[in-house]
């Protein structure tokens, strides 16, 4: 899994594009048993599925975020890297404890 980030400046306003791709196989596995965690973009907010939203599914993290300065947009993407490790981290350490067959006789 990757975390892709693009930086720009327009209009004296500091924007950030942040997306996650290439998911590994064992990861998308994960993500098709468990579902996918939320990655919250708290305070900022984003459209997603035709709503605003604080929080990003992991497989389909994609934004565009504007910052009035640049260190403002660094320290969002130094937390935004700490949520999404976490949330990763958390996908990965996911156990199917459930799925088993069972055979009862009565």
């Amino acid at each position: 899994m990757k975390l892709q980030i693009d930086k720009r400046i327009e209009n004296a306003k500091y924007y950030l594009t942040i997306s996650i791709k290439d998911f590994s196989v064992e990861d998308q596995k994960q993500m098709q048993k468990f579902g996918s965690p939320m990655v919250s973009i708290y305070p900022k907010e984003a459209l997603y599925n035709n709503e605003w939203t604080t929080e990003l599914p992991l497989y389909d993290f994609h934004a565009t975020f504007e910052f009035i300065s640049s260190d403002a947009a660094e320290e969002f993407l130094i937390e935004i890297k700490e949520r999404v490790k976490y949330s990763v981290d958390y996908l990965r350490s996911q156990k199917d404890t459930f799925s088993k067959q069972e055979i009862s006789e009565f």
